[in-house]
């Protein structure tokens, strides 16, 4: 007779079936099972993952001014991270864009080869953070479906694989924080009303737009970046984002600028047609 054990830990669960719908793993459930072997049984495909990601970012380093940003290649893809406080006066954001603007176009239209780099690390980036995730809990994957917890579960085995893994990795305290949120960012998929929504949603909006060429690289940066200007607890609550931006936009008239991509930021989220946001882009 079957181990009924042994059919539940076959079985995918909808919130890892919406995950791999975004980042593929041909052997999720295995590796979630069986972290230990499948550490052992990915390491080479994992050092190739580096070594390939590594020469990328070498190659990329040249044309990227460190102190204004930093550009992580991990198992969920191509990153980049703001290292100054974000502002919206004229002169920050030309300064900005000059150097974001032909990385971001860059990381779009190479993105299915940056993608095919990225999946030789992830089955082991997943399975040494299950690993982790296993020790800090208590538990492993089945028993924390049956403790009816594994929506936190795998999130935090995602958060870890996605940002301590690969090239200029998160430090562990910045896990949350900056960086990418894949649980989080499948979980509000749909229904982004990018108006009114968290500062992650208004991120997940903001790159699927621009992926899909609904909005122009200036608008994304805006929308991207415009969480930042609050504190972290604040981000993580629903904001009034065409307020923030109605705000910002007659503060800078007041300085005597046009304003011009601040309102074309404001007209993107209050379209009604721009709200269908769904899923998630590799990271610019």
């Amino acid at each position: 007779m079957l181990n009924p054990q042994s059919k539940i830990n076959d079985v995918v669960t909808e919130a890892e079936l919406r995950l791999l719908a975004e980042w593929s793993v041909p052997d999720l459930v295995q590796v979630l099972n069986f972290p230990e072997e499948s550490i052992d049984l990915h390491a080479d495909d994992y050092v190739i993952f580096h070594e390939r990601a590594g020469r990328v970012i070498e190659a990329l380093l040249g044309s990227i001014k460190t102190d204004l940003i930093t550009v992580r290649f991990g198992v969920g893809g191509v990153v980049t991270d703001l290292n100054v406080t974000f502002e919206l006066n004229e002169a920050f954001l030309t300064n900005l864009w000059r150097h974001e603007r032909p990385i971001s176009h860059w990381i779009r239209k190479e993105s299915d080869d940056l993608m095919e780099v990225a999946i030789l690390g992830r089955s082991y980036a997943l399975a040494a953070a299950s690993l982790d995730v296993q020790h800090m809990s208590g538990m492993d994957r089945l028993e924390a479906i049956e403790n009816q917890c594994y929506d936190a579960y795998l999130r935090q085995i995602y958060l870890r694989a996605f940002n301590l893994y690969g090239i200029f990795p998160l430090a562990h305290e910045e896990l949350g924080i900056r960086g990418i949120d894949p649980w989080m960012q499948v979980a509000a998929a749909k229904g982004i009303v990018p108006a009114r929504c968290t500062g992650r949603q208004l991120e997940l909006f903001a790159r699927r737009q621009f992926r899909d060429f609904k909005i122009p690289f200036e608008v994304y940066s805006i929308l991207k970046h415009l969480p930042h200007r609050l504190s972290i607890p604040a981000r993580m609550k629903v904001t009034d984002w065409a307020a923030l931006l109605q705000n910002e936009l007659s503060a800078s008239w007041l300085r005597g600028e046009t304003g011009q991509w601040l309102e074309k930021a404001l007209d993107s989220i209050t379209d009604s047609e721009n709200s269908d946001a769904q899923g998630y882009m590799l990271g610019a």
